[in-house]
């Protein structure tokens, strides 16, 4: 059978065997744009990317990687691991939630939707984000994510002299309270930083281990940047502004901005190190 041939079959039984998943992306459609889309949009786009470089006669010059050929026959290791993945997602469907067994179907399936020679890592980052990751995100992790930056931004005001006072998610300067809500958890913030962070190691084709360090650091720059914003609020708050809804965001979208420019740096930076 010919390479091509044996990929498109093995994408097409993979793709019919997640019926069930496709159910549910179906539904989710109906429902506002958020991250996953954008997530499963970007690998989607960026994978069509590396089809384009790689292919036979493609622009040689965009990337080394292109001197591998064409990368249409899929390596053995993918699809064992692609049909492990279907049986571990069918024998855990209706046991575990829909996100736990769709982790196996999806991630184990990935390196079968890429040419040989493509950076796996922040495909699989992205096809993580593309299931409904930042809801559990916001669900186990939006308590101590607001707990965190509390004490952080508490600890900063007090560090610039200011009389503060933490009782649990409340912060009371003076005669003012500011009390920092489920949004200020920052897991929007967090999600674009991470889609930023796989969006760029693709481009830059980085290895998984430049992958993870570009992850992390995004993890900690936006969290300084969401402390920054609960500071900036509290500012206001203490001048006597009422910031609406809207305004709320924009202050956490422009705090959000150095964020993302220092990720994009160390992307550019570690990308020469990656040859």
């Amino acid at each position: 059978m010919k390479p091509a041939v044996e990929r498109i079959a093995a994408v097409v039984v993979w793709a019919a065997s997640l019926a069930p998943l496709w159910a549910w992306w179906v539904r989710r459609f109906a429902e506002p744009i958020d991250i996953d889309v954008v997530a499963w949009a970007a690998l989607a786009g960026l994978a069509d990317r590396e089809w384009f470089v790689l292919r036979p006669g493609g622009p040689r010059t965009m990337t080394r990687a292109a001197d591998v050929g064409p990368g249409l026959a899929p390596p053995t290791w993918s699809l064992i691991l692609a049909a492990a993945g279907l049986v571990a997602f069918h024998l855990l469907r209706g046991v575990v939630p829909p996100t736990a067994s769709g982790v196996f179907a999806i991630l184990c399936g990935v390196p079968l939707l890429l040419p040989t020679g493509a950076p796996l890592c922040p495909y699989l980052g992205l096809a993580f984000m593309g299931l409904p990751t930042m809801m559990i995100l916001d669900l186990f992790l939006g308590l101590p994510l607001r707990s965190i930056a509390t004490a952080a931004a508490v600890a900063l005001l007090g560090f610039a002299g200011l009389p503060v006072v933490q009782t649990g998610l409340e912060i009371a300067v003076g005669g003012t309270s500011v009390w920092v809500d489920v949004p200020c958890a920052g897991v929007h913030m967090l999600g674009a930083g991470a889609l930023t962070a796989f969006v760029l190691a693709a481009l830059f084709r980085l290895n998984w281990w430049r992958t993870a360090l570009l992850a992390v650091v995004a993890l900690f720059a936006v969290l300084v940047a969401n402390v920054a914003r609960i500071v900036a609020l509290t500012a206001f708050a203490l001048r006597g502004t009422e910031l609406s809804r809207g305004a709320h965001s924009a202050v956490g979208c422009v705090l959000l901005v150095p964020a993302i420019v220092a990720i994009a740096l160390l992307a550019h930076f570690i990308s020469g190190r990656s040859k």
